[in-house]
């Protein structure tokens, strides 16, 4: 649980960066970045599978997804900025092997939450 941890402190830490021209505080921007990357693996990843086993989607299992973006945006709110752990991560500044590493990582889930999104569009154009 501590890397997976790591590694998301290490994309919060190469989003905030990215986001040095935001109008918003950076905190928040690299927050709501990782919240919509969030967004668009959940609901990618949920309508593919159920696109795939032909699932009928009934009143609740329409809405588990939004259950599930809802608990990770409470998750993430508590995390970086109640507790303040982006001014942590910010002085700390989280590699992985290296700083290059690092932002191919970040890079690597924003493209994959990209595709993700892609698919989700595709599978509601197929319907």
């Amino acid at each position: 649980m501590k890397k997976i941890m790591k590694v998301l402190d290490v994309i919060y830490y190469n989003l905030y960066i990215f986001a040095h021209n935001s109008p918003r505080p950076r905190e928040m921007t690299a927050t709501g970045t990782l919240l919509l990357c969030f967004v668009f693996i959940v609901l990618g990843l949920y309508y593919s599978t159920c696109k795939l086993f032909d699932v009928k989607l009934n009143l609740f299992m329409s809405y588990l997804p939004l259950l599930v973006v809802l608990t990770i945006f409470i998750l993430l709110i508590y995390r970086y900025i109640r507790r303040d752990k982006y001014k942590y991560i910010i002085l700390k500044k989280p590699i992985i092997r290296s700083e290059r590493f690092s932002k191919i990582i970040t890079i690597a889930f924003v493209v994959f939450s990209v595709m993700m999104f892609l698919v989700l569009l595709l599978i509601i154009e197929i319907s």
